[in-house]
Order: C-alpha cells, then sequence, then structure tokens
C-alpha cells in the first residue's frame, strides 16, 4: 500500500478495502495458526480488520502495517482462546479438515511439517510461523507478541528442537 494510503486522499472504505487486499491472506494464515479452525480464523481476521478500520489514524504508517496488524490479528486471536465460548466449544476436526484441503497442494513431507507446526504450543507455533512463513524478524516478532526480543529467539529455538526431536522421531519410526 503507498503512504497516501495515510493521508487524506482516499476514504476510510478504500482504505480498508486495500488493506485487505495487501493483508487478508497473512492476518487470515496468522489467525488460523493460533487458532487452528477455519471458521474462527475467518472470524478473527474479520474482527482484526475491523479494529484496524476503527483505529485508523493512529500513528500506523505504511511501512509498519503488516506488523501492525500483526499485533491486533494476535490480541484478537488470544481474545478468542479467552473467551468462555471457546473454552466450552468442542473442536474436533478442523486441523484435520484443513490437512485435507491442504493435501490437494502439497507433498507428503510438507504435510508431516506442517502438521508438526501445528501440533506446537501456541506460544512456539506462533513464532515459528511469524518468522519462518511470514518472514518477521525477531524484533518485529517481539513487538507483535508484546514480549522481549530474548523471549523471541528462546522460543524459536525450543520450537525449532521440538520440531527437529519429531521429525528425528518421524524418520526412525519410517524406516522400520
Amino acid at each position: 500500500m503507498n503512504s497516501a494510503a495515510y493521508g487524506r486522499d482516499i476514504n476510510q472504505e478504500q482504505w480498508l478495502t486495500q488493506l485487505m487486499e495487501d493483508h487478508g491472506t497473512g492476518v487470515l494464515r496468522l489467525c488460523y495458526a493460533y487458532l487452528k479452525d477455519a471458521g474462527l480464523a475467518e472470524d478473527a481476521a474479520q474482527d482484526t480488520f475491523l479494529k484496524a478500520y476503527r483505529a485508523r489514524g493512529r500513528g500506523v504508517t505504511a511501512e509498519s502495517e503488516k506488523a501492525w496488524l500483526a499485533r491486533i490479528a494476535v490480541n484478537t486471536c488470544k481474545d478468542v482462546l479467552r473467551s468462555a465460548w471457546f473454552r466450552h466449544r468442542v473442536r474436533n476436526l478442523p486441523l484435520e479438515e484443513a490437512m485435507i484441503t491442504a493435501s490437494q497442494h502439497m507433498d507428503i513431507d510438507e504435510l508431516g511439517l506442517v502438521e508438526d507446526v501445528m501440533g506446537l504450543k501456541p506460544a512456539f507455533r506462533v513464532v515459528i510461523l511469524l518468522h519462518y512463513y511470514q518472514n518477521y524478524t525477531a524484533e518485529e516478532i517481539a513487538g507483535i507478541l508484546n514480549v522481549s526480543v530474548s523471549t523471541v529467539y528462546y522460543r524459536l529455538k525450543r520450537a525449532q528442537e521440538k520440531l527437529r526431536a519429531q521429525l528425528t522421531k518421524e524418520a526412525q519410526h519410517a524406516s522400520r
């Protein structure tokens, strides 16, 4: 998005449309990674853009909008996970449904890795997804998650260790 979008050159609806075109897929992926449910992720992504719409003009520049949206998305997902409705909701198939859909476009090794990443605890999963799939730096992730940079590095390291152990275990199991 060009910086004119932050001026008075376009109206809010045009700004929101452009924001959704530029970042909609990334926000949806982040929400799905956090919530592991396609329907909840779509709702959280919509809420993210609604919150962004309401907060327009609060010091966000074109250079920082991606990180700003990611922070809104993460906080929105955390709100969903904290809600009483979510705690009492029966969740039993979203990851499997997503894997079936994804399997049409991925080979078996990619599917296994995605499944392993999605099996991580949320704190580890989100740093892996933000770093490797959304290309954020550790400093940007720290700002998005409101944690220290050292915490981001720690979580990345622990997540990598867990993934490496899981891949090794799978490889050993496959060779039998």
